[in-house]
């Protein structure tokens, strides 16, 4: 699948449910991610991409 699908899409807006001190949230729900340090390598990934960094200014979620 290379280095980006579309279950990383999904999943990138799923975690803007949560919180933690690494993320950047959008509906801040009772979702704590804190201690996922997998995810939250992933998660910078995702949202250091051209592509991510694009979507979320053109939405004004970044």
């Amino acid at each position: 699948m290379g280095d980006y699908s579309v279950a990383d899409a999904y999943l990138y807006s799923l975690t803007q449910w949560g919180q933690a001190e690494w993320l950047a949230p959008t509906y801040k729900a009772n979702i704590h991610f804190d201690g996922l340090e997998n995810l939250k390598a992933w998660y910078l990934r995702m949202r250091s991409r051209p592509a991510v960094r694009k979507a979320l200014d053109a939405e004004g979620l970044a």
